[in-house]
């Protein structure tokens, strides 16, 4: 095979089991979240309040002075073999204001490069990361603006490219009544440098979210509202195949296609130093369980604990039928070592 036609079924093969239905879209692993609290919740919350610097990749406006000196480190074995990891460390600038500056990667392995006869003749490997820089400032109390900006490079063997993205945040915080309310603008800007010949666009999204704590139970409900820039979310899983070979789309009702775009999650939090996390994804569900086997697939679920001046967390979630993912992440503030 040439390496062009090998990159692109690599391209197809990776990043089209992730997502089937944008296919159209590169650097899909920039929405693919680093925590496993976030991952615990179905994947994405941009809503949660919490002393975890991780969140801010899914809202910048998550960031503030109370997370000084906060570091925070995420590994995830996603799928395949396919690792996917982060670090992230943030700064008080003042009693409104804070900045933080974050690396997150994703690793494809190793592929055996061939001719057409099948002969093997070298190995290739793959990689994407991007390094963020995020900004966040308290308007009042209650309300918190934030936005971060990425530098995205990817290889794929000897072909290449770099974008820029940024994502703009707004957060509504009521500690009164534990209500919390967000809305994020998600990877805007565009590929600089090409893969080949054409330029190919972000995965740009809006998002609004939601998350109520009870006042008198240890429960936080969320809710998570996604492409909200695309109506219909068709997906590869929403087509059939006749005898023929022929493929027939099969179009969403109103309440499915609703569905796809909301995601939920549950924590259960007796103490600031526990809690337990489990999340519904319909469209992970929709997009990648198997008709015959659906299995746990969209069901997510997790735990954390704070020991000293650490916290750590661990989620798992069912990608596909035969296939579990699973984030480990630690973090701590550097203020409690003195540094």
């Amino acid at each position: 095979m040439k390496k062009s036609a090998i990159i692109s079924l690599f391209i197809f093969l990776c990043v089209g089991k992730m997502y089937p239905q944008s296919g159209e879209h590169t650097f899909k692993f920039i929405t693919l979240s680093t925590s496993s609290h976030i991952n615990a919740l179905g994947g994405n919350n941009i809503s949660i309040i919490e002393k975890d610097i991780s969140l801010i990749y899914q809202n910048p406006a998550l960031m503030g002075p109370e997370l000084d000196k906060h570091m925070n480190f995420n590994f995830t074995s996603y799928m395949d073999g396919i690792k996917l990891g982060s670090v992230t460390f943030g700064k008080r600038l003042s009693n409104r204001s804070a900045w933080a500056v974050g690396m997150h990667y994703m690793d494809y392995g190793k592929f055996l490069e061939t001719t057409p006869d099948n002969t093997i003749i070298g190995e290739f490997s793959a990689q994407d990361l991007a390094l963020t820089g995020f900004y966040s400032y308290d308007f009042s109390e209650r309300l918190r603006g934030a936005f971060a900006i990425k530098g995205i490079y990817s290889a794929y063997t000897e072909y290449t490219s770099f974008a820029l993205g940024v994502d703009l945040g707004l957060n509504y915080y009521n500690v009164d009544n534990g209500f919390s309310g967000s809305i994020v603008f998600k990877n805007l800007g565009g590929q600089l440098v090409k893969y080949h010949e054409t330029y190919e666009k972000m995965p740009w999204d809006i998002q609004i979210g939601i998350s109520q704590k009870l006042e008198h139970a240890p429960f936080r409900f969320s809710i998570t509202a996604q492409h909200l820039n695309k109506w219909d979310l068709t997906s590869i899983a929403d087509y059939e195949t006749d005898a023929e070979g022929n493929m027939t789309e099969i179009k969403d009702n109103f309440g499915t296609t609703v569905l796809k775009h909301l995601i939920f999650g549950v924590d259960l939090i007796p103490s600031d130093n526990f809690y337990i996390a489990v999340g519904y994804n319909y469209k992970r569900k929709a997009d990648l369980s198997l008709e015959e086997q659906r299995g746990l697939t969209g069901f997510t679920g997790g735990a954390g604990i704070k020991v000293n001046s650490f916290r750590a967390g661990f989620s798992v979630s069912q990608m596909h039928v035969g296939n579990l993912s699973y984030t480990f992440s630690i973090s701590t503030n550097l203020a409690a070592f003195n540094l």
